[in-house]
């Protein structure tokens, strides 16, 4: 197992949910925007242009009280499953 899907599961705290990579790369890209990173940096630290950047990221910026509602959800479907 990689280290960093280690590492996450275990702040998940869910040892079945499968987490990869790109899922930390997607929820990294969300968290800098929902900080008010500017688009165009977020692409820099991903290494994206910033076309795509904002093909795949431009809708999601959140807030964090927004982050943890979302959170919130996502936790609650997986009890239900």
């Amino acid at each position: 197992q990689h280290p960093i899907i280690n590492a996450a599961r275990k702040a998940f705290k869910d040892k079945e949910r499968q987490i990869s990579p790109h899922d930390l790369r997607h929820s990294y890209a969300i968290h800098m925007l929902g900080l008010g990173v500017p688009l165009d940096k977020v692409a820099k630290l991903l290494g994206d242009s910033l076309k795509t950047t904002e093909d795949y990221y431009a809708g999601f910026v959140m807030s964090s009280n927004e982050i943890d509602f979302v959170n919130a959800i996502i936790k609650a479907k997986t009890k239900l499953t």
